[in-house]
């Protein structure tokens, strides 16, 4: 294995290290418990971002961003442009919004893995 190569499998390793260390997760619940903890967080889009991407999501997020993330998920096909200050995150809603469409399976156009 190259030197190169070696670096990068040592970079994705701390990477995912971090990942690990700064994820929750809760041991004591169970397979029941998860599932409706999951069905909860899908029925509230605000809550389900900010559970799994509690570094992005550190703070409150604003009214318009709330009815902006709300309205785009309401809507099955929806297209908006957030014509939003450069400050006030509208790449990472896009990133939450496409996430929590994908993830959940409502949208599968994205990445046709996740497609079953």
């Amino acid at each position: 294995m190259k030197l190169i190569d070696k670096n990068a499998v040592l970079n994705w390793d701390r990477y995912k290290e971090n990942i690990y260390r700064e994820t929750p997760v809760d041991s004591s619940m169970t397979l029941a418990d998860i599932e409706k903890h999951r069905i909860y967080l899908e029925a509230h889009p605000i809550e389900w971002i900010k559970y799994f991407f509690p570094g992005y999501a550190k703070y409150e997020f604003a009214e318009f961003q709330k009815r902006a993330i709300k309205r785009i998920i309401t809507h099955d096909e929806w297209y908006e442009v957030l014509s939003w200050s450069r400050e006030l995150a509208k790449s990472t809603i896009t990133m939450f919004v496409v996430s929590y469409l994908t993830l959940t399976r409502r949208k599968k156009n994205v990445n046709p893995h996740l497609q079953q």
